[in-house]
């Protein structure tokens, strides 16, 4: 399946799915799919972030396998939003990679007269901004932000056999986004709403890349977050610590699959959405096109022990 790379080494590195027609797909807002892929500790040199970025990042790119092995990209041209994937750096300082992300899709103008080449003397390669500074400008085909999905702390879940919701409630495309992950479970996994609720004395999201958006445009755009615990935020050790990897706790790899599958669905479900957002009817038709995801996956097998126990394998 062809993707676009969107990578700009700002703290932030996205790919969506190109058009097979060849013609441009920027004119259609995009659902982002996104996650933090760092940790952090008291000891920064050793923080192995099992739970927290890698889990993430497995769970997101199983998803992106997913919706590349089930659906064609003939279908995905004639959907009316594009899929984007993104990974962001530095989110636990402060959601760095994600708010420049946001910031750069909405905000970002090259001066004028400073647009070049990436490559010198190359006019096939993309054009790039040297003030301010800008490797690539591809990020701009993006266009338009419709939602944010996004994931945390799927690999150790401490609910008995759930998933969780996070959205504030307010209707549109967030709402959406929560309606059809609660469609889109899986023989291991239900997802069901969070108990933090709509508690306008406590913020309804846990830290994720959402949070950046909702921060960049004022919560004018919204979106749903799935995650392993039930309340707003969990806090309690072995998170952002030394102690946080597979030797100290065993990731749960049918969550993670069952997490991928429907986040898969979902992000297909917003992709096929008109503007009615009828939950039932994209949830319909994204589960047909997508099966579950099993836990002894090849690939998912293969990947995760790429990101839990041996960095050098052939995968990254």
């Amino acid at each position: 399946r062809k993707l676009q790379n969107n990578n700009n080494n700002n703290g932030y590195y996205s790919a969506s799915s190109a058009s097979s027609s060849g013609l441009s797909n920027s004119y259609k807002p995009a659902v982002v799919v996104g996650t933090s892929i760092d940790s952090t500790s008291m000891f920064h040199d050793m923080v192995p972030g099992a739970n927290e970025g890698a889990s993430n990042t497995l769970t997101v790119i199983m998803a992106a396998y997913l919706i590349g092995k089930s659906v064609d990209d003939a279908t995905l041209d004639k959907l009316n939003n594009r899929i984007v994937f993104g990974f962001f750096e530095g989110e636990a300082y402060g959601y760095l990679g994600s708010r420049k992300f946001v910031y750069d899709i909405l905000n970002f103008q090259c001066k004028d007269g400073y647009k070049v080449r990436s490559v010198a003397k190359d006019s096939n390669s993309d054009m790039a901004c040297i003030n301010p500074m800008r490797p690539n400008l591809r990020f701009k085909d993006l266009n338009s932000i419709a939602a944010f999905l996004t994931v945390d702390q799927i690999g150790v879940p401490t609910g008995d056999g759930n998933l969780f919701v996070h959205n504030s409630g307010q209707g549109g495309m967030g709402t959406f986004l929560a309606n059809v992950m609660k469609y889109s479970g899986t023989s291991y996994f239900t997802p069901t709403s969070s108990a933090a609720g709509n508690n306008a004395d406590q913020y309804p999201y846990p830290p994720t890349p959402l949070n950046s958006l909702l921060s960049v445009t004022g919560g004018n755009i919204d979106g749903a977050v799935l995650t392993g615990y039930d309340y707003v935020f969990t806090k309690r050790p072995p998170y952002q610590s030394h102690l946080n990897w597979v030797q100290n706790q065993n990731m749960n790899l049918k969550a993670i699959a069952s997490a991928a599958t429907i986040l898969a669905r979902t992000a297909l479900a917003a992709a096929y959405d008109d503007g009615s957002y009828d939950y039932e009817t994209a949830a319909y038709y994204a589960k047909n096109l997508i099966s579950e995801l099993s836990y002894d996956n090849e690939v998912l097998l293969e990947l995760a022990n790429c990101l839990y126990v041996d960095g050098n394998c052939k995968m990254l």
